[in-house]
């Protein structure tokens, strides 16, 4: 589950310093307002933007983004959620487990 859907019970603060968020993140995320039809999960989501905004560093998406990107996600399509599962990805990523 992504920290962004799913943050950990501490808050996305707890691990702002761990973690960016890439400006196709913020791209689905501002999708995902328009796609809400309840005006209150709408809303929602608008509050879950700002603060991922607020608390993360956003990278940008350029083409050189676009090479790791097609790299690891090739990488992961068969693994699972569990972060042992990416232990092959070490010398690719830095992996945080935020269970």
């Amino acid at each position: 589950m992504s920290v962004v859907i799913a943050p950990p019970a501490s808050g996305l603060s707890s691990i702002a310093d761990l973690v960016t968020a890439s400006a196709i993140t913020m791209a689905e995320l501002e999708y995902g307002i328009g796609a809400a039809t309840d005006p209150a999960e709408r809303q929602r989501r608008r509050r879950r933007l700002q603060l991922v905004a607020d608390t993360f560093d956003v990278i940008p998406f350029d083409i050189a983004v676009a090479q790791s990107y097609g790299l690891l996600t090739n990488l992961v399509r068969t693994a699972t959620r569990n972060p042992t599962d990416f232990r092959h990805l070490q010398n690719v990523l830095y992996i945080v487990d935020v269970n």
